[in-house]
C-alpha cells in the first residue's frame, strides 16, 4: 500500500501558521520551507474556490461589495437572497473543508515529509491555555490542540 499524507483542508492553515513560529535549524527549517511552500499553493486554491462560492451564493449591494447584516449577537454576517442559498453556501463550504490535501510519500519528498513528521510528533511545544489566558485566547489555545492531534493522525500514518 503506499502511503499517503493526507490531511482535511480545513487543517492546513493552522499547521503552516504553527510550523512557521517553530525554532528550526539546519535541514528540518530547509524541510519546513519547502512543505509550506506547498501548502501554501494549496492554500491558495482553496481561497479561490471560496471566493466563488461566495460570488455564487452571497448578495452584493450596489456598491459591489458583499452585503452583511449583524445576527442575533451582534456579528456582521453576510446575506443571502433565499435561506436555500444560504444553506448550499454552508454545505458547498464544509464539503471544500472536508476535503483531503494529498501527499503521496516518494523517493522525492521522503525527506521532506520524514523530516516534517519529526518537527510535529517530537515537539516539545506546550498545547493548551496558560495561567491567567484571556477566554478568547483560550478557546484559540484550545482548538490549536485539537488541531494538533488531527496533524499527529495524519503524519503517524506515513
Amino acid at each position: 500500500m503506499d502511503k499517503i499524507f493526507k490531511l482535511k483542508n480545513k487543517y492546513l492553515s493552522g499547521l503552516v501558521q504553527w510550523l512557521a513560529i517553530q525554532q528550526l535549524t539546519g535541514k528540518q527549517s530547509r524541510e519546513r520551507t519547502r512543505f509550506i511552500n506547498l501548502l501554501q499553493i494549496k492554500l491558495k486554491e482553496i481561497e479561490g474556490f471560496y471566493k466563488g462560492l461566495m460570488e455564487k451564493f452571497i448578495e452584493k449591494g450596489k456598491d459591489g461589495k458583499y452585503s452583511t447584516k449583524k445576527d442575533k449577537d451582534g456579528t456582521e454576517v453576510y446575506t443571502f437572497v433565499t435561506k436555500k442559498e444560504e444553506e448550499e453556501y454552508v454545505k458547498e463550504i464544509d464539503d471544500l473543508n472536508d476535503e483531503e490535501f494529498k501527499i503521496e510519500l516518494t523517493e522525492i519528498n521522503k525527506e521532506m515529509l520524514t523530516e516534517i513528521k519529526k518537527v510535529v510528533l517530537d515537539t516539545d511545544y506546550k498545547f493548551g491555555p496558560k495561567e491567567n489566558t484571556p477566554r478568547v485566547e483560550i478557546v484559540k489555545q484550545i482548538r490549536l490542540a485539537n488541531e494538533y492531534e488531527e496533524w499527529c493522525q495524519s503524519f503517524e500514518k506515513i
